[in-house]
């Protein structure tokens, strides 16, 4: 779960990449399929890793054992 974040913005990057490509270059046939699925996916990524993230903070601390003064 470490990478997903970064994976997710590239994904999200690279969806955002096609759109202005196709919108500013040049047309590409059939870029609205890998448009949202590279949307999604990178969303997904992300919200994905912020879930864990918020799980993560809510769990308790472990309890520290006293240290003993030889």
């Amino acid at each position: 779960m470490r990478w997903s974040p970064l994976l997710g913005a590239l994904l999200f990057g690279f969806s955002d990449s096609l759109i202005g490509i196709n919108k500013f270059v040049t047309p590409l046939p059939g870029a609205a399929y890998p448009i949202i699925l590279l949307y999604w996916a990178g969303q997904g990524l992300i919200a994905a890793a912020a879930v864990v993230r918020v799980k993560m903070l809510q769990q308790p601390a472990p309890a520290r054992r006293p240290t003993s003064t030889n």
